[in-house]
């Protein structure tokens, strides 16, 4: 149902392992925004691992940069999921936090460009760590494929100057961020991770919303035919 939330654009960021996928084959997944009312921009991003971290992020800060200065957009809600949402969440936390010691490249962008505010961010099924969900307890055949698929996702991504590519490896950085709604799915071992994220926020009074929903990961965004039937 349409509301005033409406007025605000959308940045959708899509997930992909940092290595597959465009924004093409994810548009199912903001279907239901646009329904709703939402002025949706979906983008693609240069993916790894010709393009390593972090390629990826600054392309995302050049993507709020263009709403900015080319559609005059001041106010924006971030939508993103999985490898999507590790980019989104980097993004958004060195925009709110220029200050704090980033890769040199984040930091060029920071001085090069303008960004409108970050209303609010939902970032689902995100990767925020590098460990967390290797531990889970109750992996299913499904969440240890996910975790083999994880692991070879962020040795493409990873940099060999800079491997700090998560936002809890800089957790120490963000101070400041924008309100938080996240989701995941309990037989996901991102769930994990989630939690983390989410405790950090709170203990710096940012408002978040940690959901776990029945489902495994991409249950939102994951064509029917990829889920194995599960």
């Amino acid at each position: 149902e349409y509301s005033l939330e409406c007025e605000i654009p959308l940045l959708y960021v899509h997930g992909g392992g940092f290595v597959c996928v465009h924004r093409g084959v994810m548009n199912h997944s903001v279907t239901p925004l646009v329904r709703a009312g939402f002025t949706v921009y979906s983008i693609d991003y240069p993916l790894s691992p010709e393009y390593k971290y972090p390629v990826p992020v600054v392309s995302i800060l050049r993507a709020l940069h263009f709403l900015k200065t080319e559609r005059g957009i001041d106010k924006v809600k971030i939508v993103a999921d999985s490898a999507g949402g590790t980019l989104a969440v980097k993004a958004a936390a060195v925009i709110h936090n220029p200050l704090s010691p980033w890769h040199p490249l984040l930091k060029e962008a920071l001085n090069e460009m303008e960004f409108p505010v970050i209303d609010q961010i939902a970032l689902l099924y995100t990767i925020f760590d590098i460990d967390s969900w290797k531990f889970c307890d109750s992996l299913s055949p499904y969440g240890l494929f996910q975790n083999a698929f994880l692991e070879y996702c962020m040795h493409q991504f990873r940099d060999d100057v800079d491997d700090k590519v998560t936002i809890i490896e800089n957790i120490d950085n963000v101070t400041i961020f924008p309100n938080t709604f996240l989701l995941c799915g309990h037989t996901d071992p991102l769930q994990n991770s989630h939690a983390i994220f989410s405790q950090h926020l709170q203990s710096i009074q940012v408002p978040v919303t940690n959901l776990v929903m029945n489902g495994f990961h991409g249950f939102h965004g994951l064509p029917a035919p990829f889920s194995f039937g599960l």
